[in-house]
């Protein structure tokens, strides 16, 4: 999923809740083809708060995951 348009290379977010969602400082790393340098992909610099958004939203699904048949979890 891309998430910012303003690059020329795919940007991802962090996979929070069931939504692609930026990154609370904004700030992004680039991922580099070490052979040729070519820049491949943008990716979110996290935050202690988004690893406490993250730990909140499967803390809530967790009662409802652990019911679901391993075969319906994908």
């Amino acid at each position: 999923m891309v998430i910012r348009e303003d690059v020329a290379v795919r940007a991802y977010g962090h996979f929070i809740n069931g939504e692609w969602v930026p990154s609370e400082s904004g700030e992004w790393f680039g991922t580099y083809n070490p052979t040729t340098g070519e820049l491949l992909a943008q990716f979110p610099k996290g935050t202690v708060e988004d690893v406490r958004r993250a730990i909140d939203a499967a803390e809530k699904a967790y009662p409802a995951w652990r019911k679901t048949p391993a075969p319906k979890r994908g």
